[in-house]
C-alpha cells in the first residue's frame, strides 16, 4: 500500500515539482473546454499572493509525488462587507491515482482545514468543468451541501488595433 500524505505546501515546494501534473491537466481538458494558453504560471506573483496569506495550496502526494492538488484564493465577498470567500482555484487528479480517490479525499481534507483555521463562517466557491471527468464534481459539491449559485462562463476578448 502506497504512503498517502496530504499537505498544505508553499509555492517553492509545489513548483516546480507540480508542472508535470498541471501539464496533465492541460492535456485532458484543452481540446474539450478549447483552453489555449499553456500553464506557465506566474510564480512571483503566485508567491507574492501566498506571502499575504492569500494562497493556500493543498496537496495529496503518493510515495513523494505529487497526485492531486486543489488551490484556494482566499478573497472578500464584494457583495457583503467582513466576509471572507475561499475561492477554488485549480483543483485536478491524476488519472495515474484512481483508485485511491485523491480528488475528493483531498477536497475533504481542505474543506476541514479551512473550517479549523476559520474563527467565523465563511464562504466556499466551488467550479467544476461541464465535460470529462470533472463533471462528476458535481454530486460531490452537492453531496457536501452545495448548492448552485451560479454558472461560469469563459469569454476571451482580444485588442482590437
Amino acid at each position: 500500500m502506497p504512503q498517502i500524505d496530504f499537505r498544505v505546501e508553499h509555492w517553492d515546494e509545489f513548483w516546480p515539482d507540480a508542472a508535470g501534473l498541471v501539464q496533465e491537466e492541460f492535456d485532458e481538458h484543452a481540446v474539450e473546454l478549447g483552453l489555449r494558453n499553456p500553464p506557465v504560471p506566474d510564480t512571483a506573483i503566485l508567491s507574492a499572493i501566498e506571502q499575504q496569506r492569500r494562497l493556500i495550496l493543498t496537496t495529496a502526494r503518493v510515495n513523494g509525488a505529487i497526485g492531486a492538488y486543489l488551490a484556494w484564493i482566499v478573497d472578500v465577498d464584494l457583495e457583503s462587507k467582513g466576509h471572507t470567500v475561499y475561492r477554488q482555484g485549480p483543483f485536478y487528479s491524476s488519472k495515474r491515482f484512481t483508485k485511491y480517490s485523491l480528488g475528493v479525499r483531498l477536497l475533504r481534507k481542505s474543506l476541514e482545514l479551512i473550517r479549523h483555521n476559520s474563527l467565523e463562517a465563511v464562504e466556499i466557491e466551488l467550479h467544476h468543468p461541464p465535460v470529462g471527468r470533472g463533471a462528476k464534481l458535481r454530486g460531490v459539491f452537492t453531496a457536501l451541501g452545495a448548492i448552485e449559485v451560479a454558472v461560469h462562463y469563459r469569454l476571451r476578448v482580444s485588442r482590437k488595433d
